[in-house]
């Protein structure tokens, strides 16, 4: 009888570990499936979208720069990023000393390929700069055996540090910087703001996370608890959901203007390209932006919320009035990834406000 028992409750788990693996197998083939569907998705609607804009005015600013990120950046091998610089194009009669280079800087989970909607918009003149952090986006893909020597390396300290060495080492000292950051990465650019001192021009913050609330540390310290692999075998089931992942609609709005299908399939490619490990470590490292006894450069400062963000909104602006600062605070109506729903919006309101308080020319 105790035999008779012992053999069936071993068939069992046999079974149940059978039925586990079938599972997975099933979950993983079909990521791979909407991976391939998404991409193919993406690249159908890019190319239709370049086809149509052969015909539009050649007035029309949206359209000025042809960039494609994924294919023309370079190595830093001394520090095993990925970046892209495009030189701009200095016209005859400028001032070389006042050439300046927009410098974006990517989120949590994020790369540099999420600002490439942005950059088309800026002029052939303007100088943009970006690249990925240790494992994110191509820097990630290009040194695939890259292991970090410090989990503090990896933390908003540590990558505001890593921003400024790779800056000092790709251009000369006497280069001026206009420093833009998206979420985690408007926290590093406000750090390397002051690092850079008055060799940062302007501070453009891009739905910034600016206070943590009790719920988002509590979920913190319980990620902190939880293996890597249940983290990785929960996205994967999040990204089984699609278009309609939460790691998608949480941050995007619900009516993206223009076409929205193919920004949450890119997306959604996206979240997939991110390293469990990796943001992990960093969301363990995390900053607020206001950290206490952080002061702001002297530099003009544009600090954009989206209207349907759940990161962060207009409202917390409130939390600014102990932190002296030059600030312009701007809402737009989208969620959080505010340069993927409307980068001509995000262009004109960086447009706009350089222009309000440059006293040289930003070649924007």
């Amino acid at each position: 009888m105790y035999f008779f028992t012992i053999s069936r409750l071993t068939s069992f788990i046999s079974y149940g570990i059978l039925g586990a693996l079938g599972i997975l197998t099933f979950l993983y083939l079909y990521d791979a499936y909407l991976a391939k569907s998404f991409q193919r998705l993406v690249i159908e609607r890019r190319s239709k979208r370049e086809s149509l804009s052969k015909n539009l005015s050649p007035n029309d600013n949206s359209h000025n720069s042809k960039i494609d990120i994924s294919s023309d950046y370079q190595l830093l091998n001394e520090y095993k990023v990925a970046y892209y610089l495009r030189p701009g194009i200095i016209p005859l009669n400028h001032n070389l000393a006042k050439q300046e280079v927009f410098v974006f800087l990517h989120g949590l989970g994020g790369q540099m390929s999420q600002f490439q909607k942005v950059m088309s918009y800026f002029p052939p003149t303007a100088c943009l700069f970006s690249f990925d952090y240790w494992g994110c986006g191509l820097s990630r893909q290009a040194f695939p055996n890259q292991r970090i020597g410090s989990v503090d390396q990896l933390t908003t300290k540590g990558l505001s540090k890593l921003t400024y060495k790779v800056l000092e080492k790709l251009f000369p000292e006497n280069t001026q910087f206009i420093l833009i950051g998206h979420s985690m990465g408007a926290t590093i650019a406000s750090r390397v703001s002051k690092m850079l001192q008055t060799r940062c021009t302007a501070l453009l913050l891009l739905n910034p996370k600016i206070r943590f609330t009790s719920k988002e540390i509590s979920m913190i310290v319980r990620l902190r608890k939880t293996p890597n692999a249940f983290i990785s075998l929960y996205r994967l089931l999040d990204r089984f959901h699609g278009l309609r992942s939460s790691s998608v609609t949480r941050s995007l709005s619900k009516n993206i203007k223009g076409d929205g299908d193919a920004v949450r399939a890119q997306l959604w490619l996206w979240n997939r390209q991110s390293n469990t490990k990796i943001w992990k470590t960093m969301l363990m490292g995390l900053e607020e932006l206001l950290e206490p006894g952080f002061h702001f450069p002297k530099c003009p400062i544009l600090i954009l919320f989206g209207e349907f963000d759940p990161v962060s909104s207009l409202k917390d602006k409130v939390f600014f009035q102990d932190y002296p600062g030059n600030y312009t605070f701007k809402e737009i109506d989208t969620g959080h990834c505010s340069m993927l729903e409307q980068p001509s919006e995000v262009y004109n309101c960086i447009d706009s406000f350089l222009d309000k308080f440059s006293t040289t020319d930003h070649n924007i």
